[in-house]
């Protein structure tokens, strides 16, 4: 990769930037050559299991291209982080490949993204015990009765371990500790199962949420669930928090799923953030589904956005669920 400091300071600089932006130190980054990868490869591990690999050219420039451009002479690949159409290309040709609207980036740059996006999708494994119990000693140094008073007599540190990593599963920052404590202990009756207590650290969060999905507001472009499918939805949730496996019945769920992929992919082509609003019954259940299917997908309860939101449905989805009664 030519210099390697360059990288390992875009390394540091990621891990800097993922403590002030989501709000934890995550395990250290190791670099080691294996000569058993093909030439010019390099593959992340996340305790010892790949989670990404890809390819660099240390020599050339990667030039992400818009669709509707000619082709650019070159490699022809697809950018490791998104999947996007991609070609290596010589420097020479930077200039030519700016004009032409490509994105231009250097190899070192091209690996550092991907890392990045790998260690937020794969955040709540990255908080383990001892990195959640860093990060209460760290807050203790400022909130150090919240944390008598609360840890472990109300809230054991594996219960927020848990509910810190549910928070990560769905790209909500775990910065404002103190809220989510504070919260997590005023409902000590929920906390056999962390899962009853998150619709209530949500809300209490639900401004930085908001934020971090949609944006500054008040105007929000989302997409909507059609009443009679929550409603049939919400009866196969019983009393719990969510659907436990295997309740809902596969045909709804695999509506649910289509129309989830079908409807980001329009938004995100749109330039719109994949925010599907649901009612706070259901938020849990469809936002597992949505998971699964399509990670970037975000379901937001409808009592989590401020009153002053002015919501619009770019489309309302499942609007077919009548037909797979």
């Amino acid at each position: 990769l030519g210099d390697e400091s360059d990288l390992i300071k875009r390394i540091r600089a990621i891990r800097r930037k993922f403590i002030t932006e989501v709000g934890f130190l995550t395990p250290s980054v190791h670099i080691r050559d294996n000569l058993q990868l093909p030439a010019e490869t390099y593959r992340v591990l996340l305790y010892g299991a790949e989670i990404g690999r890809g390819q660099i050219l240390p020599d050339k420039l990667l030039a992400i291209q818009p669709s509707g451009i000619d082709p650019i002479p070159g490699v022809q690949v697809k950018d490791p982080t998104f999947g996007m159409p991609a070609v290596w290309i010589e420097r020479a040709q930077r200039d030519d490949a700016i004009t032409k609207g490509c994105t231009v980036v250097e190899p070192a740059v091209v690996l550092a993204t991907h890392l990045d996006h790998l260690i937020r999708l794969h955040s709540s494994e990255l908080l383990g015990r001892q990195e959640t119990q860093d990060l209460l000693d760290h807050f203790k140094v400022s909130y150090p009765k919240l944390v008598d008073d609360v840890i472990p007599k109300v809230v054991s540190v594996a219960n927020l371990q848990r509910i810190l990593q549910m928070l990560l599963d769905e790209n909500v920052p775990i910065k404002d500790l103190r809220t989510i404590i504070e919260v997590a202990s005023e409902h000590p009756d929920k906390l056999n199962n962390p899962i009853d207590v998150m619709p209530h650290i949500r809300y209490a969060l639900r401004r930085t949420i908001v934020q971090e999905t949609l944006g500054e507001g008040p105007n929000y472009q989302v997409l909507g669930i059609q009443p009679e499918f929550e409603r049939l939805i919400e009866q196969s949730i019983g009393a719990g928090a969510v659907a436990p496996d295997g309740v809902i019945e596969p045909s709804l769920a695999r509506l649910f799923g289509e129309e989830v992929i079908k409807g980001v992919q329009e938004m995100e082509a749109n330039n719109l953030p994949p925010v599907i609003v649901s009612g706070t019954r259901t938020r849990m259940t469809f936002a597992k589904i949505a998971k699964r299917v399509c990670p970037q997908a975000i379901v937001l309860a409808l009592g989590e956005l401020p009153p002053s939101a002015n919501l619009s449905f770019y489309r309302v989805i499942c609007s077919q669920a009548g037909q797979t009664n």
